[in-house]
């Protein structure tokens, strides 16, 4: 369990939401011939904007909070808050119909209680609000943001030991790094540094070309986690 994870988890939602067709409710009602939209055409953090030439095109952005400590002690659980938000851009003076379908879609996809995972860590919905529109540029913008809730276990010991500080919600100790290495075997909860940023190994693994933290996110993400 990590803040990476949730994000990850988060971030996986949000794909879903924009390509699925359909999906099922949690009553078993089956809801069909939805709208869908191609991820070139949305645009994500840091990264190049989504293709403003499309009849509609997205944006999604997280608003995460500083977990907040629900019990006491190493071992511990911490809650993790914040916001999913994902905007929806049409040209300006072309209706409300896209935006009206979205919504309905986000409202019945988003809808409090849901719950949905990135390996063992798990997240949930809190709420669903969308807002009024508004003008940004040559585009009008309904902004949808979900609020969500998430359980962080703090590493279960005693103490911190000494020259390393306690990171509870990331469930590891940041220790000092050193320098990732092809050929290198690596445990959970070993930190590297790799292309001037840290990471935490999530999964025991002998280190490959393809594994290198931070170069492949297909498979890299699923073994390391960016701490820095």
């Amino acid at each position: 369990m990590s803040e990476g994870n949730i994000k990850r988890a988060l971030f996986t939602i949000a794909k879903d939401f924009f390509t699925l067709d359909s999906f099922t409710l949690s009553g078993g009602k089956v809801l069909s011939s939805l709208p869908t939209m191609p991820l070139v055409n949305v645009s994500w953090p840091n990264r190049v904007q989504a293709n403003p030439a499309a009849p509609i095109w997205g944006g999604v952005n997280l608003l995460a909070n500083v977990p907040q400590g629900r019990t006491v002690g190493r071992g511990g659980r911490d809650e993790a808050t914040g916001i999913l938000q994902i905007d929806l851009d049409v040209k300006q003076n072309t209706g409300e119909s896209l935006h009206y379908i979205w919504a309905e879609k986000a409202r019945a996809f988003f809808h409090p209680g849901r719950s949905f995972n990135y390996g063992t860590q798990w997240v949930t919905i809190r709420g669903c609000g969308i807002g009024d529109g508004r003008g940004v540029g040559s585009h009008y913008r309904k902004s949808i943001s979900i609020s969500y809730s998430a359980t962080l276990i703090r590493k279960s010991t005693t103490g911190t030991p000494t020259g390393e500080t306690a990171a509870p919600w990331l469930d590891i100790y940041t220790s000092p790094a050193t320098v990732w290495a092809l050929g290198g075997v690596y445990s959970a909860n070993d930190i590297v540094q790799n292309g001037g940023a840290n990471y935490v190994c999530l999964i025991s693994h002998t280190a490959t070309g393809l594994l290198e933290p931070g170069t492949n996110p297909l498979l890299s993400e699923v073994y390391w986690d960016l701490l820095s």
